[in-house]
């Protein structure tokens, strides 16, 4: 396999993995918009667990687990564009040469 190939596949790994854990991790901080922060000021006013929305729709204050599923998944893609990013600069670095 020649370098030029090599240092392509080096960036495809990285960027098959980003693409299925930032849609993950943007998923699952919608849902945590969605189901708990949009209605927080309600779950605090209330000492009750539960609020009702205007359209119907009780909500919890267990919608906060959507932010602990959201974040490490958000970690896990900013790590990989930051891998993305050095072996992009790696090898146009080593293309200009």
């Amino acid at each position: 396999m020649t370098r030029k190939a090599d240092s392509r596949l080096g960036l495809l790994k990285p960027t098959l993995l980003f693409v299925p854990v930032a849609a993950l991790a943007t998923f699952f901080w919608w849902a945590y918009e969605a189901r708990y922060r949009r209605y927080a000021d309600c779950l605090d006013a209330l000492t009750n667990s539960s609020c009702i929305t205007p359209d119907g729709t009780n909500v919890t204050s267990g919608g906060i687990i959507w932010a602990f599923l959201a974040l490490p998944f958000t970690v896990v893609a900013a790590v990989l564009l930051c891998v993305m990013a050095v072996r992009l600069v790696r090898r146009r670095s080593r293309d200009a040469a």
